[in-house]
């Protein structure tokens, strides 16, 4: 057999080769496609009925094994021989089989390209070689227009795909109705040697869950319950921070349908949790901390100028105010606490805010009247000081000065002297600076004034 002769024969061979992988491919199109709607099926079967009934753990396991050996079953069955009939494991793809298969499908083709591989390998003719040679080329002139590779159309595949969506559109919808239930119906199956238990037919709402509060605070706990059912029974269990030991309390509903319960005067870091079966909550952190604290106040008068009097200290700790309008009252504080950010003097209507240095706040005020103040601390939380002291403000009365005339008398006649001896007597609470004598002629309209020191 010459080199051209075996050249038509390799070409012929080749295009049975590329046949034989076109009918592998849609033998393994067909396993994945069977394969794909097995599994959606059972997976959506599985997990409507885990959904609805919670399967014990022998239950989910055999879902999930089933699952699986149905699911590599189609895998085997359809795909696996696909790959051991190409391999040349299983018997179906040999050329002589694939070139009937192509007779059948294609009548102008019948048996002549059986004759044509019976003749390339000396069978049926005892002919010699120039002859075989020349029925080999005119056998593959005529075949090579036949589409030999195209004798498969994967109509396996492609029937198998008008039934295999069905399935598939039952997961989505499954998903897309019920898409919480679906997911932890399939959590469950993927770990079903894990016990999960059944979610409870309420829900608990927690207030105020983790709380900062201040140092003999009422802390006040709500729990509201949701769901087609009540808790039958409900537990409030509280212990302070770093014990095992808990308080345990049952809480009654009231006509709202709350549960309530007041921690009064708490003074420690506490938790506390929820109990109502088969719901637990965690634990809730409630923190203590100190409320800012005015511990000192010390005021000092500084009396307006013109009195004269000297600045005045009051004793510690004393707050309330007696002095003329005009004194300047310089106010000095102590506060302590947790970050106190703030020290001010609270009138009511208005706050004079205090200079804060350390612990130390100063700060004054001018006494106008009568008022009353509190000092408030402030921390960064705006927490203010409890109860903080009310102080009051007293503003005394200034009076004016008076004069009394003691000589010369109501009536007086001057003498040769032509002088009238003056004699009168001034009083004031804190003194006078200046004085003056306004005098009139009796046949003179003016008055005329003589100042004197």
């Amino acid at each position: 057999m010459d080199e051209q002769t075996r050249a038509r024969l390799q070409a012929l061979t080749e295009r049975l080769g590329r046949l034989r992988r076109r009918i592998t491919a849609a033998g393994v199109l067909l396993a994945v496609t069977i394969a794909v709607a097995t599994l959606s099926g059972l997976w959506a079967l599985a997990a409507l009925v885990e959904a609805l009934v919670w399967m014990p753990e022998a239950g989910r396991v055999g879902a999930l094994a089933l699952t699986a050996l149905a699911v590599l079953g189609v895998l085997g069955w359809y795909g696996g021989r696909a790959v051991l009939r190409h391999l040349g494991l299983l018997g179906g793809l040999s050329d002589e089989t694939l070139a009937r298969r192509v007779g059948a499908a294609r009548p102008e083709v019948q048996d002549r390209l059986v004759n044509l591989l019976h003749l390339s390998r000396g069978q049926g003719s005892t002919a010699p070689s120039p002859l075989l040679a020349g029925a080999i080329a005119r056998l593959e002139a005529d075949l090579r227009a036949v589409p030999v590779e195209r004798v498969e159309h994967f109509d396996a595949p492609r029937r198998a795909l008008r039934y295999a969506w069905v399935p598939v559109a039952l997961v989505v919808l499954f998903w897309a109705a019920a898409p919480t239930a679906f997911r932890s119906a399939s959590a469950r199956l993927l770990a079903p040697t894990h016990t999960f238990a059944r979610p409870a037919p309420f829900t608990l709402r927690v207030l105020p869950g983790d709380a900062d509060i201040t140092r003999g605070d009422t802390l006040t706990v709500e729990v509201r319950a949701a769901g087609r059912a009540l808790p039958a029974r409900l537990v409030l269990e509280a212990r302070r921070t770093g014990e095992e030991a808990a308080d345990r309390l049952v809480l009654q509903p009231d006509a709202e349908g709350v549960y309530r319960h007041p921690f009064v005067n708490v003074r420690q870091t506490m938790e506390y949790r929820v109990v109502a079966e088969p719901v637990e909550t965690g634990w809730y952190s409630v923190t203590v901390s100190e409320r800012p604290v005015v511990s000192s106040l010390q005021l000092v008068l500084v009396p307006p100028a013109y009195t004269g009097l000297p600045r005045q200290v009051l004793a510690p700790g004393v707050g309330d105010v007696t002095a003329l309008p005009g004194t300047r009252v310089e106010v000095e504080a102590t506060v302590s606490g947790q970050a106190v950010e703030q020290v001010a003097l609270d009138f009511g209507v208005r706050q004079a805010p205090l200079r804060l240095d350390g612990e130390t706040a100063r700060g004054a005020f001018v006494v106008g009247g009568a008022a009353t103040y509190r000092v408030i601390a402030r921390d960064a939380r705006g927490m203010e000081s409890a109860d903080p002291i009310s102080y009051s403000v007293h503003a005394l009365r200034d009076e004016p000065p008076t004069i009394s005339l003691h000589a010369p008398e109501t009536d007086y006649e001057l003498d040769d002297s032509l002088a009238a001896p003056l004699r009168f007597r001034v009083t004031d609470d804190y003194g006078f600076s200046r004085l003056a004598l306004v005098y009139r002629l009796a046949e003179n309209d003016y008055l005329l004034v003589v100042n004197a020191s």
